[in-house]
């Protein structure tokens, strides 16, 4: 206590010690953290790029996920806390993307890397046993010519029928379906999102039309396509009347048609 008649100083208030400056961006990005942390990256997107071309087989493929989900898991330790925070919305859209690879490129191929000439003489010969929805049925199958596309490895036609009093008038010719070999998944895919975009440009006042990643139908005034991919084959089923009910009829018809391809792909598989 201070005696009277005088005056005593104040006692200095405690300071917290000055924050260390944060590194300038330039200075992280030279380091080799950050260096090593960029190479691993651009592994793992190689690795992504690799998945989507569909190279490799199955095995193949699923090793090329691991590294790629390892690459990105050290990524997401290794770079600085602020960065994490503000890419962590990128971050997390690349690991669901990797995720979801073995469904979106690997699905329906067959174990083993596929023979694409027998499968292609397989799904030729048949027999044709998966169970179409009612009422079609298959009488066999016959040569089509599928002129936009010349690097199938081969096209055949499902040659389908049902009882007349389905038609929906006299004359009417269907309902078709054909199916088609590629070299690739990754082209059979493809060639489902050309065929897409052929007939919405061809029927541009066309009815409802949507399109997936490996399939996609579209109504017109006169009849209903839809067409779908898996593995190496790419199904097209046409002429089917454009009435909601039949829409079911015909995406139920290209399931059928990619299980026997499947099938005939697991046979062909080394």
């Amino acid at each position: 206590m201070a005696e009277p008649g005088t005056t005593s100083d104040p006692a200095p208030s405690a300071q917290a010690p000055p924050a260390p400056a944060e590194p300038s961006a330039r200075g992280v990005l030279l380091t080799p953290h950050l260096l090593l942390t960029a190479l691993v990256a651009a592994f793992s997107l190689a690795m992504v790029v690799l998945l989507l071309t569909g190279a490799g087989a199955w095995f193949t493929r699923v090793a090329m996920l691991l590294a790629a989900s390892a690459g990105t898991a050290v990524v997401v330790v290794r770079i600085p806390a602020s960065w994490r925070a503000r890419t962590g919305l990128l971050v997390t859209a690349f690991a669901t993307t990797a995720g979801l690879l073995p469904v979106i490129v690997g699905e329906g191929d067959a174990p083993g890397r596929v023979n694409v000439s027998y499968m292609a003489d397989l799904v030729r010969r048949g027999p044709f046993t998966e169970r179409l929805p009612e009422p079609l049925t298959l009488l066999g199958f016959s040569d089509v010519l599928v002129s936009d596309s010349l690097d199938k490895v081969d096209a055949v036609a499902l040659d389908l029928t049902w009882p007349d009093e389905y038609d929906p008038f006299q004359g009417f010719d269907g309902p078709n379906a054909h199916i088609e070999i590629y070299d690739t998944p990754a082209r059979a895919a493809e060639r489902a999102r050309e065929r897409f975009a052929v007939l919405r440009k061809q029927y541009p006042e066309s009815g409802p039309a949507r399109q997936t990643g490996t399939g996609y139908y579209v109504f017109t005034d006169s009849e209903l396509w839809a067409g779908g991919a898996k593995g190496h084959a790419y199904v097209e089923a046409y002429s089917f009347p454009p009435g909601n009910s039949d829409l079911a009829l015909v995406s139920g018809t290209i399931t059928a048609v990619l299980r026997y391809t499947d099938r005939m792909a697991a046979q062909a598989s080394g």
